[in-house]
């Protein structure tokens, strides 16, 4: 008998991508799937869209519920997922026809989650970068969580298939009190009860950016959100023995992106003084800019900044990088047309 997959999506105000992510769903090529539909209150015709398709294919299960974030709507999916296997899709996004089939292929008993790769698609312009296909075990599995990490790759939770009887077992869930980085908890705790896995140079998901943003990424991203889970990846790597200077980096990256955002948000150098002076002082208390290694040049020109705490000077370098990568990101864009 065929395993299972039970796909989760959250949902709020998703009207013009819907049907797109939807049809992706019911038309794939592995058909032993339950579609988990969470709609966190949406105000628009999403609700009503889903109804439709409920209509249609017997397999979609449609929940609404009050609004309270993509962390709730995806906990109430994994309470309903009676399946073998879950995956998750974000409601703006879709996958290739064959995306459930190719990654529940690369399952045995030996495997434990399968991580795929990803096109990032703008403006019709798809960009593609390759990444090692590899199988990792117990002892070397961190080093694979750091690897993705670089790739971009370790966040999500869409280019991902676990194994439900893991999750479940566990009580892996989405940490409401996280309202940024959630789903880089959510890996954390997996690949925290996990042996073995593998990760597969297929582009199998489809994700979209928002062209008005410097990176496409959310831009509610804040540096006192986002180091609370840098801290929490730093408990997991004590428990398990690991050097936590390996990741001490992060918490240089996710304040100067932080900081990126707040700037983008509030241009004024007076409007974030007290933003970049309050980081400032969290990593001088923390003797992470003493201890930071094996960073980038442009990471330690940071480094000194805060070291030496220039605030306007780190105002500057921000303001510079934000320029540099919409530059990047134009010139890249237009590469891949």
């Amino acid at each position: 008998m065929k395993k299972r997959v039970s796909i989760i999506m959250p949902i709020y105000n998703r009207e013009r991508t819907l049907e797109k992510s939807l049809n992706s769903l019911i038309n794939q090529t592995y058909t032993e799937i339950k579609i988990i539909l969470i709609d966190d209150g949406s105000l628009d015709k999403s609700g009503d869209i889903c109804k439709k398709y409920c209509e249609k294919d017997k397999r979609i299960i449609y929940k609404r519920i009050k609004n309270g974030g993509p962390s709730n709507a995806r906990n109430i999916g994994l309470d309903m997922a009676d399946t073998e296997y879950v995956a998750f899709i974000d409601s703006d996004d879709f996958y290739e026809k064959d995306t459930i089939q190719r990654m529940i292929d690369k399952f045995d008993e030996k495997i434990d989650i399968v991580v795929c790769n990803r096109n990032v698609i703008n403006n019709n312009s798809i960009i593609k970068n390759d990444i090692n296909t590899e199988s990792f075990g117990l002892n070397d599995k961190w080093k694979i969580v750091e690897y993705l990490q670089k790739k971009n790759l370790f966040n999500p939770v869409w280019n991902k298939m676990y194994k439900n009887d893991i999750i479940q077992k566990n009580n892996i869930r989405f940490d409401v009190n996280f309202m940024s980085a959630e789903d880089y908890k959510f890996n954390l705790d997996y690949f925290d009860c996990i042996e073995n896995g593998k990760v597969i140079n297929e582009f199998l998901y489809n994700y979209y950016i928002n062209p008005q943003s410097i990176t496409g990424m959310n831009n509610n991203i804040d540096f006192f959100k986002q180091v609370k889970v840098v801290e929490y990846n730093k408990e997991i790597y004590k428990k398990n023995h690991i050097d936590t200077k390996a990741i001490d980096y992060k918490f240089l990256i996710v304040f100067r992106d932080g900081l990126a955002y707040k700037i983008q948000e509030k241009k004024k150098y007076k409007l974030v003084k007290n933003y970049i002076k309050d980081g400032c002082s969290y990593m001088e208390a923390k003797s992470l800019i003493d201890e930071a290694h094996n960073i980038s040049g442009e990471l330690k020109i940071l480094n000194k900044f805060i070291q030496k705490r220039k605030y306007y000077n780190i105002y500057i370098y921000i303001i510079i990088r934000n320029i540099v990568k919409k530059l990047n990101y134009k010139i890249k864009n237009k590469t891949y047309k």
